[in-house]
């Protein structure tokens, strides 16, 4: 696993991480490219994304070149794109994706931050529908990791459209909410020939689509 979002990696020295990993014979990369921090990989129709990381983003030819270059080498990559929390960078330039609509502080330093996606905004989900069709055209894996992990679920309490989509979905709590706004995603990834991956917290939600890998961190579960 590989984070570039807290600390940025340039091209170079991922290539040559790539070749380390040939000598030794290991062949994924997961590569996790959005966090709190940081919102690592260019978007075109979402431009406003990676511009607070100046000139320490991906473009679209950047990683097209990357993925290639581990491929020669027998080396598949797997992008992170974390949903619905750890989405600080994100909401820093687009805060009307939150419950609140707030203004969101871009993070400096890890944690576990409240203010994630509105899982009750239809337009939340055009947003990330968007996003992983420019992702899922630049990187040809057919798995996807979406996250999962570590999503306080505070501002759903209290938020009226969350609270409604529980009601018009007839789920049980705002733990089957995320399992909701996960299983949408796993239908988006599904469409596109691709099959998502979340961390282990994901299956606190009883309703999450079975057919999701699952890739444990942790045994303990998230502030919810």
């Amino acid at each position: 696993s590989l984070d570039c979002t807290s600390n940025f990696f340039s091209t170079g020295e991922i290539r040559k991480i790539i070749e380390q990993m040939s000598l030794v014979k290991m062949n994924i990369l997961h590569w996790h490219l959005t966090d709190d921090q940081a919102w690592r990989i260019e978007s075109k129709k979402y431009p406003e994304l990676h511009k607070p990381c100046g000139n320490e983003y991906f473009s679209h030819e950047d990683i097209i070149g990357i993925v290639r270059y581990a491929e020669d080498r027998g080396i598949e990559i797997i992008p992170e794109i974390e949903l619905p929390g750890h989405v600080s960078a994100l909401l820093s330039v687009y805060p009307q994706y939150s419950c609140s609509g707030k203004q969101v502080q871009r993070a400096t330093c890890g944690g576990i931050y409240p203010i994630i996606l509105c899982a009750g905004n239809e337009s939340v989900y055009t947003l990330v529908s968007d996003l992983l069709d420019e992702i899922c055209e630049i990187f040809p894996s057919d798995r996807i990791h979406i996250g999962g992990d570590e999503a306080p679920k505070r501002e759903w309490k209290t938020c009226p459209r969350c609270q409604q989509k529980i009601q018009e979905e007839s789920l049980e709590s705002e733990i089957e909410l995320q399992g909701y706004f996960s299983n949408r995603i796993i239908g988006m990834l599904a469409k596109k020939g691709k099959r998502a991956i979340c961390w282990n917290e994901s299956l606190d939600a009883k309703n999450i689509n079975p057919d999701v890998l699952i890739q444990f961190w942790t045994v303990n579960g998230a502030d919810t």
